[in-house]
């Protein structure tokens, strides 16, 4: 869900990509699962500002699936590859 709100979000200016994800699994889910998937103005402000002296980085976050009674169920690792993309002149 991450590559597709920072797709939408960023605009056609910036290429985002999926690079990988670990996941980590502590109990059988056997109820319906819960994730949040959180994305702020700063993480937004803080990918642009890098993207002006970087011509690319990695963007992590943790996610955590939760069952109906908020035991954990498992965590991901997402890693997002971004970068600006290049301006053409006229």
């Amino acid at each position: 869900f991450y590559m597709l709100m920072l797709i939408k979000t960023l605009g056609p200016h910036y290429k985002v990509m999926d690079k990988s994800a670990m996941i980590y699994y502590f109990r059988p889910g056997k109820t319906d699962l819960f994730a949040e998937f959180n994305l702020t103005d700063h993480d937004l402000e803080s990918i642009k500002k890098t993207l002006e002296t970087k011509p690319k980085m990695e963007w992590t976050r943790e996610i955590e699936i939760k069952d109906t009674s908020n035991k954990l169920i498992a965590r991901i690792i997402k890693v997002i590859h971004i970068q600006k993309k290049p301006t053409i002149l006229e």
